[in-house]
Order: C-alpha cells, then sequence, then structure tokens
C-alpha cells in the first residue's frame, strides 16, 4: 500500500511538473516547444506582421505596418474574430483598414508591436510579435548601409565561406505551415524580405534556426534573406510542400527600395506616435 501511495504521488508530481512546463505560452519568452515566442507547436497559431520605414531628416522612423492580407478572412470578421495590436500603441482591429497602422517612432527608441487574434467567445487563437530597433537595416537606403558595411557582400563576405539559406515548410494546425530557416555562414543580424510586398517580416533575427509563419496552404511566397555584410539569398515558390535544394546561397547585394508606399489612399492612418 506504502509503495502505491508513493507511486501515485510521484504520478501527480511528474503531472504537474508537465502541466506546469506546458504552461509557457504567455511568459515572453521563447521555450518548450514554440516555434517563436508563445506561439506555434502547443501555444496558439504564429501571426506574421509586414512592415516598411525610412528615417526622415530629423531622425524619426516613419513606420507602416500591416496585418498581411492572406490571413484576414471576411468570413471570420462576420462571425465575430478580430485582432488587437498592443506594446507600443493599442489598436483594435475589427477590419482589415484597421489592421494597417502609420506611425513616427524618435530615433532612439525600439518599436514593439503584438499582434493578438481572438475568436467571438473572446477566445485567444493567434499570436505574434514584431520588433523594430532604433537602428533598423531594413528602412535605411543605399548610402547608410554603405556607411555601416552592410550593403557589399563581395567584400565583406570571407572567400572561404558563403550565406546559405536552407527552407523547409512545416505544417501546423488549422490548414497552416510555417517556414523552418536554416541560416547557415551568414553574419547576424539577418532581415526577411516579402518581395511581393516589398516589405519585412523581420530585422533582428540572430539565431542560425527560425521559424516564419504561419501561412495559409494555399500560399505561396517569395523571399529575399539579408544578412548583416548585405549579402543575400533569394527563395522562389515557397508553399506548404516546400522542401529546400542546397544551392541557395548568396549573391552579391542589390538595392533594396525603401521608400515609404504611398498611404493616402490605401491605408487606415492614425495618429500613434510611439514612445
Amino acid at each position: 500500500m506504502m509503495r502505491f501511495s508513493l507511486l501515485t504521488t510521484l504520478f501527480f508530481i511528474l503531472l504537474g511538473t508537465h502541466d506546469l512546463f506546458a504552461q509557457n505560452c504567455n511568459d515572453g519568452e521563447l521555450n518548450g516547444s514554440e516555434f517563436r515566442q508563445d506561439c506555434g507547436e502547443e501555444c496558439v497559431p504564429c501571426i506574421n506582421l509586414l512592415y516598411q520605414g525610412t528615417y526622415s531628416d530629423q531622425n524619426e522612423l516613419e513606420l507602416f505596418l500591416t496585418l498581411p492580407d492572406y490571413l484576414w478572412s471576411e468570413e471570420e470578421a462576420a462571425l465575430g474574430y478580430y485582432y488587437t495590436f498592443s506594446g507600443s500603441f493599442e489598436q483594435l482591429c475589427y477590419d482589415f483598414a484597421t489592421c494597417q497602422v502609420f506611425t513616427i517612432v524618435p530615433g532612439s527608441n525600439d518599436f514593439i508591436a503584438e499582434v493578438s487574434k481572438f475568436n467571438p467567445d473572446n477566445e485567444l487563437v493567434g499570436y505574434g510579435r514584431l520588433v523594430v530597433t532604433s537602428l533598423c537595416l531594413s528602412c535605411l537606403g543605399p548610402a547608410a548601409l554603405d556607411s555601416l558595411g552592410a550593403n557589399r557582400c563581395d567584400i565583406n563576405l570571407p572567400p572561404d565561406s558563403s550565406f546559405q539559406v536552407l527552407a523547409n515548410a512545416v505544417p501546423t494546425v488549422e490548414d497552416k505551415y510555417m517556414l523552418r530557416l536554416d541560416l547557415k555562414n551568414g553574419t547576424p543580424p539577418f532581415r526577411i524580405q516579402d518581395t511581393t510586398y516589398q516589405m519585412f517580416y523581420d530585422d533582428e533575427i540572430y539565431d542560425s534556426i527560425y521559424y516564419l509563419g504561419a501561412f495559409p496552404n494555399t500560399h505561396t511566397l517569395d523571399l529575399m534573406v539579408f544578412d548583416a555584410k548585405g549579402c543575400e539569398v533569394p527563395l522562389y515558390d515557397l508553399h506548404s510542400t516546400y522542401t529546400s535544394p542546397l544551392d541557395t546561397t548568396a549573391t552579391d547585394t542589390m538595392m533594396v527600395d525603401t521608400t515609404m508606399i504611398d498611404t493616402t489612399t490605401s491605408l487606415h492612418q492614425i495618429n500613434t506616435t510611439a514612445s
């Protein structure tokens, strides 16, 4: 009887430990089996934001960010699904226009945007986090990148190495997939641009393994991945069953157009000066 009691106690201790480690989906850390911070695997699906920025003459970052249109569903909106933005600003996103934000960030400040998706019962069903630091490489023009030594791959890259990116699709829940990016030999931080939208997903990637997504299974995309020295790797026609070839190596850098797009007609503008 005593042995049974000890085994039973041990079982419940282990069960409690498992529950403790399973409750890591809202701790602000990348841990457990998560793909990204507090999302993926046992946590809610991950959400990407797209952004584009330029620096003004006053060294203020003029930043536009948006929920990708491939994540917006009018059918879900009619049922009562909605998004919220938090972090450096707060915004309720009840239609696609309000999922697009233009803001001005003082030059010495970092910008944080957290996006959360809720179902009609106000339950969290998706989460994502974007950090744009005060030195946003993807927001700089060619001259500024040159001054930082971040625009000449052919000079900066050692001759015995080459920047390589391997991408593989990883199925997730709800007919979605993520891309597992294996970043080899490049110099962090890495940047990921969606060349269809001419906007960026992330600007500060330091890990050699990075998960991008989630994307609907019906969505294909073209990416350009940059390292800190200006080396770039193009990835074309990525989809839900994609497996990377082994020759996705860097080429000499190309000039990237970081001019802000026209926001007078297509975007919902609000006064959200970041603090």
